[in-house]
């Protein structure tokens, strides 16, 4: 009798993890703009569909879907930021065993078989968890250590499980500077869209953290609905319409930015392909950072993508930069 229970929790634990698995799961990576059937070469957004997907930046929602009029998610813009940035997200998920001898589990319990045992101070990639067991991989072998025996090496939001695909990306987001939360440091929201106001926050913290200039191509707009604009957004809104990474909508004899609206995957995409033309490496500067969203419509241009500046959330002084020409100190650069 105890042997069936316990073959019937080994099968409980494999239906979960298969659940787990299809929740996380990132569709195939599109070669090409002409891999997805969704996207005709007439669009506004076909260019930067087609940079966003030469570049790496955005999987299909399906193989051979792009799904341009679906909304982005906080998940999927923080992902399409780091791929930008040349981010490795396993490095942002790793954990260090922090007791002398611990077994690693082939599931989450103390009845299934031990696969090896890891010494204190043996790195690990954290890939989920479930309950009290982190789910782990090390080297070639994955499997279950009881949480309290590891140690996480960096913060990671409450809400962001360590196996979806964007939570190395919002791991990194966090400890560079570049996002702080929804009103907690602790809570990310990653399935909540994303919106226009805060793609601006977000890229404006980017280029600050990864030493970039943004130029001033002329005086600021006044968008018809520039009170909607949040406080904390304005900064980033104006720099990036000051650089023509955005550009707003046209209402009446004005211009509306929306920026409490969602971006649809092809305004993201084309906000990306702008951005990437505007920014060019700083020769000097400060320093600065923040979380955010937005999206766009219309033209762009292309431009080669940075990799990723490694640095620490600890050892970042956070202020805002003065206008849209923003010049931070130049971090060391790692290969994507």
């Amino acid at each position: 009798m105890l042997h069936k229970l316990k073959n019937a929790r080994r099968l409980l634990a494999f239906v979960l993890v298969l659940v787990m698995a299809a929740a996380f799961a990132v569709p195939v990576q599109a070669a090409s703009v002409g891999d997805f059937t969704d996207v005709p070469s007439g669009a506004w957004y076909y260019d930067a569909v087609s940079f966003a997907a030469s570049k790496g930046l955005f999987t299909g929602t399906t193989a051979t879907t792009f799904s341009p009029n679906g909304t982005m998610t906080r998940g999927m813009f923080i992902a399409v930021l780091g791929r930008y940035a040349g981010v490795d997200p396993d490095v942002w998920r790793t954990g260090v065993v922090n007791a002398s001898a611990v077994y690693l589990r082939s599931g989450p319990g103390t009845d299934y078989s031990a696969l090896t045992i890891l010494s204190g101070g043996t790195a690990v990639t954290l890939t989920g968890r479930s309950g009290d067991w982190y789910k782990v991989s090390y080297g070639t072998q994955s499997g279950y250590m009881k949480a309290e025996y590891v140690t996480p090496r960096y913060h990671a939001f409450s809400d962001v499980d360590y196996g979806a695909y964007y939570a190395g990306y919002a791991i990194w987001g966090y400890e560079t500077g570049i996002v702080d939360g929804m009103g907690s440091a602790d809570v990310y929201a990653p399935s909540r869209n994303v919106t226009r106001e805060q793609i601006c926050k977000l890229l404006i913290g980017y280029a600050a953290f990864a030493g970039l200039t943004l130029p001033d191509s002329g005086d600021a707009v006044s968008f018809t609905d520039a009170s909607q604009i949040s406080s904390w957004a304005v900064e980033g809104v104006t720099a990036m319409q000051r650089a023509g990474v955005v550009v707003g909508e046209q209402n009446g004899t004005g211009y509306a930015f929306r920026p409490k609206s969602s971006a649809t995957r092809a305004e993201a995409a084309t906000i990306f392909r702008r951005f990437d033309g505007a920014a060019v490496p700083a020769e000097t500067g400060g320093d600065s950072g923040e979380s955010g969203e937005s999206g766009e419509s219309g033209g762009d241009n292309g431009g080669t993508t940075p990799s990723c500046p490694t640095a620490s959330r600890s050892n970042r002084t956070r202020s805002g930069p003065a206008s849209s020409s923003i010049r931070v100190r130049t971090p060391t650069r790692s290969a994507p």
